[in-house]
């Protein structure tokens, strides 16, 4: 079907994005197996304190991915991908939360967390990022590995191989 057939070539391309700055859009500083959080608010918090520490930020970003994940919920199954309706971030990244045993997200229970840190330069970028993201955790053996993962170089190989299947 070519309809299909073109549906995964885009989707390939937007893995290869992914995958040719992932260096640039996730860092090791901003991988957390341990939030404290327990339910999306906290989670959210959480991760934007590291982020404006870090000075990736500015202080309003928080407050913004509020008022976006207070609009409609980021949650797909057990991922969720907060983020600002702004494309505000001082630099682009990814930050990555993983909780084995999920946080409260609305009406669902999420595993993973992806806040993504938008800069304006990357704002074209942001659509085939987030689509390649969710893309990543379609499978139920997906969620089930990833919800276990601990630190930033199983996360890197889980990703890299779920962008390589296709090629």
């Amino acid at each position: 079907n070519l309809i299909t057939e073109l549906g995964n070539i885009r989707l390939d391309r937007k893995k290869s994005i992914l995958r040719e700055n992932f260096d640039d859009y996730f860092d090791e500083r901003f991988f957390n197996s341990h939030l404290q959080g327990e339910t999306a608010d906290e989670a959210i918090r959480e991760m934007c304190r590291i982020l404006e520490k870090e000075e990736m930020i500015p202080s309003e970003f928080t407050t913004h991915v509020m008022e976006r994940e207070h609009a409609s919920s980021t949650a797909f199954e057990s991922i969720a991908i907060p983020h600002s309706v702004y494309m505000d971030a001082h630099q682009t990244v990814i930050s990555v939360a993983i909780s084995e045993k999920g946080i409260a997200w609305g009406d669902k229970k999420v595993h993973v967390i992806l806040l993504a840190a938008i800069n304006d330069v990357d704002r074209r970028r942001f659509t085939d990022i987030y689509e390649a993201l969710i893309s990543l955790f379609e499978t139920t053996e997906s969620y089930q590995e990833i919800k276990r993962i601990k630190d930033f170089s199983t996360f890197r190989t889980f990703i890299y191989a779920r962008i390589k299947r296709n090629y």
